[in-house]
This record gives C-alpha cells, sequence and structure tokens, in this order.
C-alpha cells in the first residue's frame, strides 16, 4: 500500500503540470489516466516517493507525446488567447517548456529533468536556457541595477540583456539611486545588500517601493541581512557568488510572480481533486500494490 498512498498523493503536482502544459485541466486528466494504465503494466514499481515521482512525469510525457504527431512542434491544444503568466508559458515551444516547467514549476534537478524527458544533459540545459530566452522576450522590461562592485554589475547587465531586457542605469550606493533613474520607473530592480559608502541596498530599494510597485531581486553575499532587516515582502534571495542559470530563474519568476504566476508558488486550486476519468485505472494500480 505504501506505493499506492504516494501515487495518490504525486498525481496532484502531475495534474498542476499537465494544465500548465497543456492549458487544459481535462485533456491533462486524459493524460493522466493513460500514464496511470501505463503503470499498471510495469511488473514492479518503486517504492521510493521520488524515483515513483520522476516515473509517474515520464510516463505523462511518454503518453502525451504518443498523442500529438507534431510533438516537436508547440502543441495546437494550448488556449493562445489567456493572459497573464498562463499565457507567457504557453507561447513557449513544447520541449523547452517541458524542461522550464519541470525545473522551476515542479522543482525537479537538472539531472531528474533530462531523466523524465529522455534527453542528455546538456540538452536539457539548452531546452531550459531556449524556455528563459522565451520568457525574457516576452515579458521585456527596463532594469536597475544596484551593485557596488564594477565587475559584478557589468556581468549582472550582460545576463539582464542577453534575456532581452533593457538596463536603464547602474548604482553603486543608495544616493545614486535617484540620479540614476531620472524619473524613469523600473519594472525590476537587481540588488546587492551592502554599499560602498555603507548605505544599504534594502533602504535603496525601499525608498523606490514607497511609491512603486516593483519586483525585486537581492543579489549578496550577506543573505542573512535580508532575513533581519526590513526586507520587501515579495523580494527574491540570491546568493553570492552566483550562476547565470540561477540569476535567469530569478529574474524570470519575479517577472511572473508580478503577473500573478500563482502556478510557480502555490498549489493549484485543482490540487487535492480527484482524476475522475482515471480513477478506475488507479484502483487497478492499488490493487497490484
Amino acid at each position: 500500500m505504501a506505493v499506492t498512498e504516494t501515487l495518490l498523493d504525486i498525481v496532484p503536482s502531475v495534474r498542476r503540470f499537465a494544465r500548465a502544459l497543456i492549458g487544459n485541466q481535462r485533456t491533462g486528466d486524459e493524460v493522466i489516466k493513460l500514464a496511470l494504465r501505463s503503470l499498471s503494466s510495469e511488473q514492479q514499481l518503486p517504492e521510493q516517493s521520488l524515483h515513483l515521482r520522476i516515473l509517474l512525469f515520464k510516463k505523462f510525457l511518454e503518453c502525451y507525446s504518443s498523442l500529438n504527431s507534431n510533438a516537436s512542434r508547440r502543441d495546437g491544444n494550448l488556449r493562445t488567447s489567456i493572459g497573464g503568466a498562463e499565457g507567457i508559458i504557453s507561447a513557449i515551444e513544447l520541449k523547452p517548456r517541458q524542461a522550464f516547467l519541470l525545473h522551476t514549476m515542479e522543482g525537479f534537478s537538472s539531472q531528474s529533468c533530462a531523466l523524465i524527458m529522455q534527453v542528455s544533459q546538456g540538452e536539457f540545459s539548452r531546452l531550459f536556457a531556449a524556455a528563459q530566452l522565451s520568457i525574457g522576450a516576452q515579458t521585456a522590461t527596463d532594469v536597475l541595477i544596484i551593485e557596488d562592485e564594477v565587475l559584478i554589475a557589468h556581468d549582472l547587465q550582460r545576463i539582464v540583456e542577453r534575456l532581452g531586457h533593457r538596463v536603464i542605469g547602474r548604482a553603486r550606493t543608495r544616493s545614486d539611486v535617484p540620479l540614476v533613474l531620472n524619473r524613469r520607473i523600473p519594472g525590476l530592480i537587481l540588488a546587492d545588500i551592502r554599499l560602498s559608502d555603507d548605505s544599504s541596498g534594502i533602504d535603496a530599494v525601499n525608498d523606490i517601493l514607497i511609491e512603486h510597485a516593483v519586483p525585486v531581486v537581492f543579489i549578496t553575499s550577506f543573505p542573512e541581512e535580508l532575513v533581519t532587516g526590513a526586507r520587501p515582502d515579495s523580494a527574491s534571495l540570491l546568493s553570492k557568488p552566483f550562476q547565470v542559470e540561477s540569476v535567469c530563474a530569478c529574474i524570470n519568476q519575479a517577472l511572473l510572480f508580478e503577473m500573478r504566476a500563482k502556478f510557480v508558488s502555490e498549489p493549484s486550486a485543482l490540487e487535492g481533486k480527484p482524476v475522475v476519468s482515471g480513477s478506475a485505472v488507479l484502483k487497478r494500480v492499488i490493487l497490484r500494490h
């Protein structure tokens, strides 16, 4: 029964993934039904939760691909008219979309994502990068960088511009920020916490947030100061030294959060509800284990 209970715990997250990937919960549930049926034919299922979760997601993608003769192209069933964050996700090509959702929304490691998608880790990295670029192009905005180390500020600017955004200024101190902005309100702020004149990046950001709601990513060697300081409630945190992929992910998530992308940070409202169309198949899996 351990396998059965684990499957019941996993199915809601597969439903969330299916809806985000396909754009339609009913269609997603039909694919889950096929995946569960495929699982029921397995001679032995792994008992470890992570292994079973990987297997179910893998089966889901196998079944989904088998239903699409043009699986390498964008899924024609997607509701391309939807707006907000879901609309941005739906506009990403199918394979990069799978990579992005598995890694960012479902929290699988890059190694597990490659296994689920049945590609090499190098190919997964390429697909994930393509998704990041697609999101950046669709959410292009003005970015303010508050960073006192010139080389780091330069690296951040290169990353930001590669994603399709525009850097409107770089500030080294809190007092520099009003001069750099020159009445231009950024759509995103990347900020260090300790600045060159011992001023606070948190205070510099809060000066802006008093009048304007802007997503913020703090990039710092002193993350503990963000925990204890008067941090903005919705700010993201990235520790130095950072990886380019991590910065890209934080930027994209911050912008998606701003567009009310609750599927990234909150469970779907549909979670916990039974997969009605696949319940009989799930029961057969239960009986076998």
